[in-house]
This record gives C-alpha cells, structure tokens and sequence, in this order.
C-alpha cells in the first residue's frame, strides 16, 4: 500500500512508515480503507486524527504537515532518509536549531541545512 522497501507479505517495518509519514505525511494522506469504521479521514498530520495524537503533540510533528501548511513540496522519500539520520536531523544540537528556527518563522536555517529552498 504504501510501496515500502522493508518487511514482507506487503508489510512495512516501523522505522520506514515513520520516514515516510515525516517527510511527506504518506500514511495520514493515504489511510488504509479497514481505519473508516473508527471514523478517521484522511489527513496531513497524526494530531488531526484525534486523540491520543492531537493530547500528544501540540503541532504537527510532521515535515511534510508543515510543508503542506507553508504550501511547499514535501520531501520525497529518499530526501526524507538523507536528513532524517543521526548525522543530520537527529543529531542533537540540529534537531533543536531546527525548532528553535522553526518557532521563530526562520526559515532560513532549514533552507540552507536541509537544502530546502523555498519557491
């Protein structure tokens, strides 16, 4: 469903569905069809699926949520693997730079870090 290169029997390891619902919100934009009968719909960010998510998270802690919000392109899946790594996102002191220039509308350090030019 979800074109995953781990797991098998057309099953996804954890760590790739994360990857991708960071980068480009895949699994909210794309639920499975057996999620209706508890009312979710479709949506660019886990907090708008409701509880416990939206009790979670105060904002979205999705990329691509805030891509869509911005109005910007997501990350495409292999993009979303070369930042979201030790080495770069999770690396402590870049994960906090890049809230902090979040919160402050500063776009300028995700821009350059990441290599995601606004259009």
């Amino acid at each position: 469903m979800y074109d995953c290169q781990s797991g098998t029997s057309g099953r996804c390891f954890s760590w790739e569905l994360a990857e991708k619902q960071w980068g480009n919100s895949t699994i909210t934009r794309n639920l499975p069809s057996s999620f209706s009968y508890l009312n979710l719909k479709n949506s660019d960010s886990v907090v708008q699926l409701g509880v416990p998510f939206n009790t979670t998270f105060k904002v979205a802690p999705e990329f691509g949520a805030f891509a869509l919000k911005i109005k910007q392109p997501t990350l495409s899946y292999n993009h979303t693997r070369s930042v979201l790594n030790f080495d770069h996102l999770l690396n402590g002191s870049k994960d906090q730079l890049y809230y902090i220039s979040e919160f402050e509308k500063n776009l300028t350090y995700v821009e350059k870090d990441l290599n995601y030019a606004s259009g």
